[in-house]
């Protein structure tokens, strides 16, 4: 969820800090996995490609997901405004990425793909109603949440000082 607020937000460094982060904090767990079921297809001759393909995706594949969703809004924009530059291939760029990552029997469409084209239906939408928020003006949760949270946006110093105290007193 936080991750998913941070790209959201367009505050892209923290959530490529905190994608940073979860690949350290879950790669030799990932790793072990990978070795375990290895060793048990070797040792069994069988191979269960959909379980395969969930253990060899690293643990961050929704993290990447997230940041792909939050590409679209500036990819539409750019489709029917030109700004900002270079946004749809972007979005083409960390797409293609993608390809290749099936699920379950590898028939039915990707859940990432599912994700990203439910996205784009909904900002295709909100631009067709003129709904589409000015870059900046996003609301990255909705005020009935945030004011009972005590939510706040921070600029992204401002992060790193509150979370750099908060670890000194660990």
């Amino acid at each position: 969820m936080a991750h998913r607020v941070l790209v959201r937000s367009g505050a892209t460094e923290a959530a490529s800090a905190w994608r940073e982060r979860m690949e350290e904090e879950t790669a030799d767990t990932a790793n072990d996995l990978i070795e375990r079921l290895s060793v048990l297809q070797q040792k069994t001759g069988v191979r269960l490609a959909s379980v395969s393909d969930r253990v060899q995706r690293p643990f961050t594949a929704m993290l990447e997901q997230d940041e792909i969703e939050s590409l679209v809004e500036p990819a539409v924009r750019e489709l029917l405004v030109g700004d900002p530059e270079g946004a749809g291939s972007q979005l083409e760029t960390h797409a293609e990425d993608f390809l290749g990552v099936a699920t379950g029997s590898g028939v039915e469409v990707p859940d990432w793909l599912e994700r990203l084209s439910v996205t784009v239906d909904r900002v295709l939408e909100e631009a067709e109603t003129g709904g589409l928020a000015l870059e900046g003006e996003r609301q990255v949760m909705p005020s009935t949440l945030a004011e009972p949270l005590h939510w706040s946006r921070l600029s992204w110093p401002q992060l790193l000082n509150a979370v750099s105290k908060k670890q000194g007193r660990l």
